[in-house]
Parts: C-alpha cells; sequence; structure tokens
C-alpha cells in the first residue's frame, strides 16, 4: 500500500517519535511511505499527485481551519482514505471553533483513537461513528529502575518535594541518569550547580518543552510529581512519552484513571528520600512497549475496516 503522512514539524515531540517508528515499522513492511509537512502551501497538491491509498492526518493543536477547508476539498474531489490520528487526550480543546466541528465530520474515513473512552465524545459532540483504536502493546514484564543500565529520563520540576533528591542519589550512584527539565523555574537554577555537580555521569538540560533528544535516548520516564487532579490539561510530556511508547514511572497515576486502560497504570513509588548510606531505590513499574509487528497488524487492520 502507499501511504502519504501529513505531520507537523518533524521534531513535534512525542507525536514524531511515534510516527518514526510507525513509519519505519511501514517500510519494513514492504509498505511506501511518504512524509509532508502540513505547514507547507503545496502540500495538497503533492498529495494529489501522489495517487495514495492512504493519507493520515495527524491531528495538532496548530492546523487552522484554512488548511482543513482545503483538506476537505481534496477528500471530495479524490477517493484517497483519509484517517485522522488523534492523541491529545482532551479532543474538545481542539474543536472550540464551529469550523473543525462542521467539517470534521465529512473530512474523515475514520478516527484513530488511543482510547475507547475518547468515543463517546467523538459519537456525541463530532458526529464521527466510525472510530477505531490503536495504542501502544504492553509488555508483561516489569523495569527495575536500580538494576537497568538504560538511561532513564527525568521530566518536572527540580524540587525536593518531588523527587528530585532521590533521582540526584541514584545518579550520584553512577546509575545512568539524563534529566531534562520542562521548566526553567527559579528552583532549577538556584540548584542547578549543584545538580551538575551530583549528575557528574549524566547531562542536565532545561527546556521548556520536551526535546526531542529525550525521547528517542529514554527508556523510561519518571515524573517524581504532579498534581494531576488540579491541573485542567494532563501534563504534555507524559501523553507524548506513552505516545512514543516510553514507560512512565509516577508517583501519582490516579487521575489517568479515566483516560487510559488498566494495562497502562504503573505502580506507585515510594516518594520518601533515602537516608544516608541507603542503596534501595528500587522502584518497579510496568513496561509500556510498542511490539512493531502488532501495532503494524492493527493499523493495517483498521485500514481495512476489520477489528484490530
Amino acid at each position: 500500500m502507499k501511504f502519504a503522512f501529513l505531520i507537523q514539524d518533524p521534531g513535534f515531540g512525542g507525536l514524531a517519535s511515534m510516527h518514526n517508528r510507525m513509519e519505519e515499522a511501514l517500510k519494513d513492511s514492504g509498505h511506501h511511505v511518504d512524509n509532508f509537512i502540513v505547514q507547507k502551501e503545496d502540500v495538497i497538491n503533492n498529495v494529489r499527485e501522489g495517487d495514495y491509498d492512504v493519507v493520515h492526518l495527524y491531528f495538532t493543536p496548530f492546523l487552522n481551519s484554512k488548511f482543513f477547508l482545503r483538506l476537505l476539498k481534496f477528500n471530495i474531489l479524490s477517493d484517497t482514505q483519509i484517517f485522522v490520528n488523534y492523541y491529545n487526550i482532551k479532543p474538545e480543546n481542539l474543536f472550540r471553533r464551529t469550523v473543525k466541528r462542521t467539517f470534521l465530520p465529512l473530512l474523515c474515513d475514520k478516527v484513530i483513537l488511543p482510547s475507547e473512552n475518547m468515543e463517546e465524545f467523538y459519537r456525541d459532540e463530532i458526529k464521527i461513528s466510525n472510530t477505531s483504536t490503536l495504542r501502544p502493546i504492553v509488555e508483561d514484564k516489569f523495569f527495575d529502575i536500580e538494576s537497568s543500565n538504560d538511561k532513564i529520563v527525568h521530566f518536572g520540576h527540580a524540587r525536593p518535594d518531588k523527587g528530585i533528591d532521590r533521582l540526584m542519589y541514584m545518579a550520584s550512584e553512577e546509575h545512568p541518569v539524563h534529566c531534562y527539565f520542562i521548566q526553567d523555574d527559579e528552583t532549577v537554577l538556584k540548584r542547578f550547580p549543584e545538580m551538575k555537580e551530583k549528575i557528574g555521569n549524566g547531562e542536565i538540560f532545561l527546556h521548556e518543552g520536551l526535546p526531542e533528544k529525550a525521547l528517542s535516548e529514554a527508556k523510561l520516564a519518571v515524573f517524581p510529581y504532579h498534581n494531576l487532579e488540579k491541573t485542567v490539561d494532563l501534563p504534555l510530556a507524559l501523553l507524548e512519552s506513552l505516545a512514543a511508547g516510553i514507560p512512565v514511572l509516577t508517583s501519582d497515576i490516579r487521575p489517568l484513571n479515566e483516560y487510559l486502560p488498566d494495562e497502562f497504570l504503573v505502580d506507585n513509588w515510594n516518594n520518601t528520600e533515602p537516608e544516608s548510606g541507603d542503596k534501595d531505590c528500587r522502584h518497579i513499574a510496568k513496561k509500556i512497549g510498542s511490539d512493531k509487528e502488532s501495532v503494524i497488524s492493527s493499523y493495517i487492520n483498521i485500514i481495512r475496516d476489520q477489528s484490530p
């Protein structure tokens, strides 16, 4: 089959990593894949001229109404199937404009969702009943942080009450920890020299957003603490990690129960700080991985309107 993927900027966080894995797996399975950047003016004509079997649009908050209208016109003039891959956990945030609510049902042959829990919103609010679920495959094994040689990536604030001291302790025991911090707040800047000294075998980066390097290198995403129950939107970095197939370890996963199936959930970890000389810092979590063959099989079945 011949696929055209309409994507945002190639470095667009977790969606980019998830797309790269999907593209690689499709090519390994003998399919033809071309990528198109949606911001470019000639993208619609180029896709039309390519005679693709499937056009797969990665839905992001940055797609404007003009692009939707152009894509709608393209769909009317073509027999190509169009799918939307939706990895934002709160779809209503992207449909405040009437034009998107009006035209999306006409535009899409099917919406591919990460969770069955989102289907009700699409059915009742967006009036799309043709949906399928495609999510990372869960491996039935556990992840031992202390004994593993994989890199650990830490996202979030660098504050003692959010577990940074425990992470620094693990790093001082020569565990391969790489830290990427989402927000450059005052606490991070004040403690930066101390962190840099203790994490001598790793790296520390201050970032406003999740860097592609973190998603490409990480074997585990650690969120020491997020008060998710008081957060309007779930932390994007956590969702990007899940979408990229990276296992997530967090101290408070409960608010995610509403959105994610049970097999996504990880065991809560002990947030108490280790005593001096205490090396028993093991925390266990389910590992969420993406089985390439299973994901591709599910994806192809969705396209063929079979049960994944």
